[in-house]
């Protein structure tokens, strides 16, 4: 069987194998998830003294798990320790007295699956977003440098606030702590997907693109179907939007052009009939003054030179304010005005 048809085989096989095959715990880990799954009952059905018993013993005997290890503190295990945190948290907080007096009278080995167990109460009471989870985490995973869940959960407190890069480093160091955890897998990816959302979000394409091809350069998912195939679909989208965009800044161009031509041409318009409405307003003052100072046939020259002049002034200046950029040279209005002022001579030198 090819790699790439044992990868479909994975994916789309063990899941529904998982369903009906339940996971078994080495011995004594699955004593442990027993007396778990007793407490999750208890507490569903409103047992409080059954699960608050169970719970004590469970604690006495789970210290002794020892320091983390991949193999005891398994991803299905931890999984059961997130369950019953989060229960309790909203169902019995009060239990988190009997497990705090269970640390103070363990040792520092002892200790560390008791913290794990009180960071996951305290962590579903608080939310990741108060400051006293960034407190208690911090401290913890200082005290267990190599237990990658409570690195893992220094990612969710810097995902929360959008700090996508830092959470990806933490949960990149659990995934080396632990590099056979899918959960921690899964969150890296979504991590990654989720700052290359924020690039998209904010029309950062570029960057978006960037990031993405860094990734698969740098092959950390080329050999998983899944994260592969969802790297090269956020990939085009990417490549959609910015077509998208350079289709909608080119139709704005068209737009803003069409408008500014327009207005423009109303400008020029404007100013060509103001010219007009000048000349005949001056035409009309010109007739009038020369009637009463000149004899007739003076008269006549002077309105003819005058209305020439007025013509002339017109063309000038729709000349000067011409809409398009063609050269003046070959216009028709410059050889009328080379016209008229041959005219403008002729009647000077008949006069």
């Amino acid at each position: 069987m090819s790699k790439h048809y044992r990868q479909l085989f994975s994916i789309f096989t063990v899941p529904l194998i998982a369903q009906f095959m339940p996971i078994v715990f080495p011995h004594p880990i699955q004593g442990y998830v027993n007396k778990i799954e007793a407490i999750i009952s208890y507490v569903d059905n409103g047992n409080q003294v059954e699960a608050t018993k169970t719970f004590c013993g469970l604690i006495k005997e789970i210290k002794n798990i020892g320091s983390y290890n991949s193999n005891t503190w398994s991803e299905a295990f931890c999984e059961k320790i997130y369950d019953l945190g989060k229960l309790l948290a909203n169902k019995m907080p009060i239990l988190i007295e009997d497990l705090r007096k269970e640390i103070a009278a363990s040792n520092q080995v002892e200790q560390e699956i008791l913290c794990f167990i009180e960071s996951e109460i305290l962590i579903n009471s608080w939310q990741y977003t108060d400051p006293r989870t960034n407190e208690l985490i911090l401290n913890i995973s200082k005290k267990y440098i190599y237990n990658p869940e409570f690195i893992h959960d220094l990612g969710h407190i810097e995902y929360v606030k959008k700090n996508y890069l830092a959470a990806i480093n933490y949960y990149n160091q659990a995934l080396n702590l632990a590099p056979k955890n899918e959960t921690f897998r899964r969150r890296v990816f979504n991590s990654e997907m989720q700052y290359i959302e924020s690039f998209i979000e904010g029309e950062e394409f570029d960057e978006a693109e960037d990031y993405v091809t860094a990734l698969v350069t740098k092959g950390t998912y080329k050999d998983d179907f899944a994260y592969s195939n969802w790297l090269q679909a956020i990939r085009s989208r990417i490549k959609d939007h910015k077509l998208i965009r350079s289709t909608l800044i080119n139709k704005g161009k068209q737009i803003e052009d069409r408008v500014e031509t327009k207005l423009e041409r109303e400008r020029f318009k404007a100013i060509e009939l103001i010219g007009v409405f000048t000349a005949i307003i001056a035409f009309i003052f010109t007739t009038i003054s020369f009637t009463k100072s000149f004899s007739f046939r003076e008269t006549i020259l002077l309105e003819i030179t005058a209305g020439l002049i007025l013509i002339l002034f017109v063309l000038i200046l729709s000349l000067i304010f011409q809409k398009s950029k063609r050269k003046v040279i070959g216009d028709i209005r410059f050889y009328s005005v080379l016209i008229i002022c041959t005219a403008l001579l002729l009647v000077y030198i008949l006069n």
